[in-house]
C-alpha cells in the first residue's frame, strides 16, 4: 500500500465524511490497479458529493477493466449527465465516445 493512500486513510479516520478524502483514496486504487475497491469508494464518494462528472471516468474505466459492462455503461451515462448539469460539454461527449466505440 502507498504512503499516500496510508495517509488518506488516515484523513478518512479523522473525517469519515470528507468527499475529497474518497476521492483521492478511490485515485490511489485506481493507479494500483485495485479496481474492486476504486469501484466501492467511488460509490462511498458520490453519496457525500454532487460530482461534476470527473469520478465517472474512472469509475466507469475501473468497470471496463473488471468486465462489467452493464455497469459502465451506466456509470459513463450518469457522467454524461452530471457532466452536462455544471457544463462540461466536451467531457460529456468523451463519455458518449466510449459508449459508442467501447460498449455497443
Amino acid at each position: 500500500m502507498s504512503s499516500r493512500l496510508e495517509a488518506l486513510k488516515a484523513l478518512l479516520a479523522d473525517n469519515p465524511t470528507d468527499a475529497f478524502v474518497h476521492y483521492g483514496i478511490a485515485n490511489e486504487y485506481y493507479k494500483a490497479a485495485q479496481l474492486e475497491e476504486c469501484v466501492s469508494t467511488i460509490h462511498q464518494y458520490l453519496k457525500l458529493a454532487d460530482d461534476e462528472g470527473a469520478v465517472y471516468r474512472m469509475l466507469g474505466h475501473s468497470l471496463l477493466r473488471l468486465g462489467r459492462k452493464d455497469e459502465a455503461k451506466v456509470a459513463f451515462e450518469e457522467g454524461i449527465k452530471a457532466a452536462e448539469k455544471h457544463g462540461h460539454p466536451s467531457m460529456a461527449e468523451e463519455y458518449r465516445e466510449v459508449i459508442d466505440f467501447d460498449l455497443s
